[in-house]
């Protein structure tokens, strides 16, 4: 019985099937509420107090005990230029 040689596809035909895969949208980067004390350097309690008063970002429910708040928004907090508007 002779083997069956595995071809690849000519360089063409992947290039082409790799255009037609549409880009996924980027998902946010998010940093759990662990991460966002030590970079801001606020206690769990003050930032509950300031998401309480709108000073701080909105959590993102991650699960039934877990959140995590937009990467993006922490940086902000950190160079303080985060306001509630945004």
């Amino acid at each position: 019985m002779a083997k069956k040689s595995k071809r690849r596809k000519p360089i063409a035909a992947a290039r082409a099937a790799q255009a037609s895969i549409k880009p996924q949208p980027v998902a946010h980067e998010l940093t759990l509420l662990s991460e966002a004390e030590h970079r801001t350097r606020r206690s769990r309690y003050t930032i509950w107090r300031q998401v309480k008063a709108r000073q701080f970002p909105q959590p993102i429910k991650l699960g039934f005990r877990r959140i995590a708040f937009r990467t993006a928004d922490i940086d902000a907090v950190v160079a303080g230029t985060w306001s509630a508007a945004t």
